[in-house]
């Protein structure tokens, strides 16, 4: 079986949901989109875990592309989705637990707003779910959100624990946010060298009052409950009753918090599959201030991802904290619109009055449905298995072999929807689209030289203006990532 990949990109917290203002084409829901695409190209399959199943927007959007497709020829013994059920037997249990969760009002949901803390209509809906009646959630909902949820429900209602929709997770001890942050805390050679000081003063803070809790009694730790730390509501134990975004004074600091709290959180997500790596990216950085925004996000990230290693080694008993990741990083994630303007203007605006990012969505969900429509077909997967095979076997002639050949498939498949090729060790997909008069660009690169080394890298910075563009000016989203493996 080739390999699979989990995307922080499909965080129910990223591609919002909202049904007043509608948000097609948005740079969140653009960036999970092409990276699931190449992710399949690749052939690999994308892991879900459960509760992104149920509220996640971005991942309706992507189910999308399943209910287009028609049948492929041949059949594939790889599912393109493989859902994290954790301990739940069933996806149908998950969603069940999840949505009476959110009920009770233990979890957040901008996707399901409105269910927040309704406790007996959850109850109700809840064991309809369980016995499979997604449609019922639907109903309650109606709208766009109806149609996702019956979208979905198609793509995973039968998903049972032991079937080949489900990802076999590991048995190791599983690690707790809250351990990796304070062990993050006690890691002077870390935080000197670090440039997220007004991060870690955040964290300091968080932490005492997080004590303050657990010495009154209390066996639950907030450290551990990410949707506290997103929550608008006081945080527990903080002697002052501030709120996380309060405590961090600024919407810039507060979202070098979120960057890092749900950073981790993916990580020790994806810690739990045991034979996933994760692609982890940042918040999508948009106008002129993007490169700054972008740097101290990307910061925030690599304190995430230290957290989680030292926590990993702790739990190993090793002193050895693996590779680090290298301080600079190419453009790896971009998307740029190009009009005949004389100076650079803010992404969200230009997408909203030029159907720009539409246009993109509706191009990258063409591609992925092409590539569905091929995954079964047995040209597609004796390419993709070889491509996994060169990778496996460390050979990096075989591998540049096996993907220029892999790529030219790719660029069949895809038809002149997308670009699909390499340049050295980088595989690059380039995703083009117009609207009224105005050149859309989405560019996705993938280093699978590092595939070799286990540490595979996909960051994004900025662009030089009008270096993917034919006019005079460009609007920029850009993110950075890292591939996290263990």
């Amino acid at each position: 079986m080739r390999g699979a990949t989990y995307l922080e990109s499909l965080d129910s917290t990223r591609a919002i949901f909202d049904d007043a203002t509608g948000e097609s084409g948005s740079p969140e829901r653009l960036q999970a989109l092409v990276e699931s695409l190449l992710v399949l190209a690749l052939g690999r399959s994308l892991v879900v875990q459960q509760s992104y199943a149920l509220d996640s927007w971005a991942f309706y959007v992507l189910s999308k592309a399943f209910a287009k497709k028609e049948s492929s020829p041949g059949q594939s013994e790889q599912p393109p989705i493989l859902l994290h059920l954790y301990g739940a037997d069933s996806f149908a249990d998950a969603a069940a637990e999840r949505v009476a969760g959110i009920g009770r009002g233990n979890f957040e949901s901008s996707l399901f707003k409105e269910l927040v803390g309704n406790e007996d209509l959850c109850s109700s809906l809840s064991e309809r779910i369980r016995m499979g009646q997604f449609e019922a959630l639907g109903e309650r909902l109606g709208g766009e959100r109806e149609e996702a949820l019956r979208g979905m429900a198609a793509l995973l209602r039968g998903a049972r624990k032991g079937t080949s929709a489900v990802i076999q997770p590991t048995e190791r001890e599983s690690i707790s946010m809250s351990s990796a942050i304070r062990q993050l805390l006690q890691n002077g050679e870390f935080r000197k060298r670090s440039s997220q000081s007004t991060l870690f003063d955040i964290l300091d803070r968080l932490r005492l009052a997080a004590d303050s809790v657990l010495a009154n009694g209390s066996a639950n730790d907030p450290l551990n409950y990410r949707g506290r730390i997103h929550s608008q509501s006081p945080f527990p134990g903080h002697q002052g009753g501030l709120s996380v975004r309060e405590v961090a004074g600024s919407d810039v600091a507060f979202a070098e918090v979120l960057e890092f709290i749900d950073t981790l959180y993916n990580v020790i997500v994806c810690d739990s599959i045991g034979t996933a790596p994760i692609l982890c990216s940042t918040l999508v950085a948009t106008g002129l201030g993007a490169s700054t925004e972008l740097w101290n996000l990307h910061e925030s990230q690599n304190a995430a991802v230290h957290a989680y290693k030292l926590a990993s080694a702790r739990r190993t008993g090793s002193l050895s904290l693996g590779e680090s990741f290298a301080e600079d990083r190419d453009a790896k994630f971009e998307i740029s619109v190009s009009v005949n303007r004389h100076s650079a203007f803010d992404i969200g605006e230009t997408f909203a009055a030029n159907h720009s990012g539409p246009s993109l969505e509706n191009a990258l969900l063409d591609c992925i449905v092409e590539v569905l429509r091929n995954w079964a077909n047995p040209v597609f997967v004796r390419s993709a298995n070889a491509l996994d095979d060169a990778a496996r076997q460390g050979n990096l002639e075989q591998l540049n072999f096996a993907l220029a050949a892999h790529g030219r498939l790719i660029g069949q498949i895809l038809g002149g929807k997308a670009t699909f090729h390499w340049e050295g060790p980088a595989v690059i997909l380039l995703v083009r689209a117009a609207s009224a008069g105005i050149s859309s660009w989405l560019k996705q690169e993938l280093d699978v030289s590092q595939i070799v080394n286990s540490i595979l890298e996909a960051a994004a910075a900025s662009l030089p203006f009008g270096h993917w563009t034919s006019g005079n000016a460009v609007a920029r989203a850009v993110s950075r990532s890292v591939f996290v493996t263990r």
